[in-house]
């Protein structure tokens, strides 16, 4: 019979296979092309702009329920390791234990109390260390947990393409003045990510006399977005930082169960 804690991770797992899937239906949208950039040139106000002249939105299927089992399937394990924790420790099965997720973080001793009644210091200590509210360490858990809320479908429509980085060196690499030298690349990041990403917007204006090479490359990614919760993160990379984090966590704490 499997041990308590290869039964929790086993979710952690199923949830590292949806987003292998994610990512599966992520190169599958990539290769349709659903982004283009084209330029145009303002000779009045001497401007040379490049602007996205496509962008296909994001399909929900199957990319929508994917993104809500990667969710759920990460935020469960918290649940269920402290769960079997306080269970090891003598408490009721009866009762419910959460890991304690919190808003702020003066909320956070609070929640933890419970636990507290039941399993040993260094246990609470473990938990503490991840700092499970918004700011703490643990920030991406309380994202976690505020992804998990029961109106998460309205958050995972809102999962939309935007434009991330262009190749600054393609400017360098035309300029006569560097005829005898080759930048490599260099990623230059927007400070406004353009999100949604919408056909007309304008991702770089340049002097009209600018050098550039032929093909500027400009780079975009598909986005999860939940204003005050997270705002334009790539989705592949975040569901993997979690899926790590939680893992981490979770193996963590099944250390401490019989």
């Amino acid at each position: 019979m499997a041990k308590t804690i290869d039964r929790i991770r086993a979710k952690i797992a199923w949830a590292k296979q949806h987003i292998q899937s994610f990512q599966l239906a992520l190169s599958a949208f990539y290769k349709t092309d659903p982004y283009s950039v084209s330029v145009k040139e303002d000779t009045n106000a001497g401007k040379r702009i490049f602007y996205v002249s496509k962008a296909d939105p994001v399909p929900d299927v199957p990319m929508e329920a994917i993104a809500a089992d990667i969710i759920q399937n990460l935020r469960a394990p918290l649940d269920q390791v402290v769960y079997q924790l306080c269970i090891a420790a003598g408490a009721s099965e009866s009762e419910k234990f959460y890991y304690p997720i919190r808003d702020l973080a003066a909320h956070y001793p609070s929640a933890r109390g419970t636990i507290a009644k039941h399993v040993r210091k260094e246990v609470i200590d473990a938990i503490d260390a991840t700092e499970p509210y918004k700011g703490g360490k643990g920030h991406a858990l309380w994202q976690l947990n505020a992804l998990n809320a029961p109106d998460k479908h309205q958050l995972l429509l809102g999962a939309a393409a935007f434009f991330r980085s262009f190749d600054f060196s393609a400017i360098a690499n035309a300029d006569r003045e560097f005829t005898h030298i080759r930048f490599p690349p260099l990623m230059i990041r927007p400070a406004d990510p353009l999100f949604p990403l919408k056909v007309g917007d304008e991702l770089l204006i340049l002097p009209i006399d600018q050098k550039v090479e032929k093909d500027m490359p400009f780079t975009f990614d598909v986005a999860l977005h939940k204003p005050g919760v997270i705002e334009c993160k790539p989705a592949l990379k975040t569901f993997q930082d979690m899926a790590n984090l939680v893992d981490d966590i979770v193996t963590s704490l099944g250390r401490f169960l019989p």
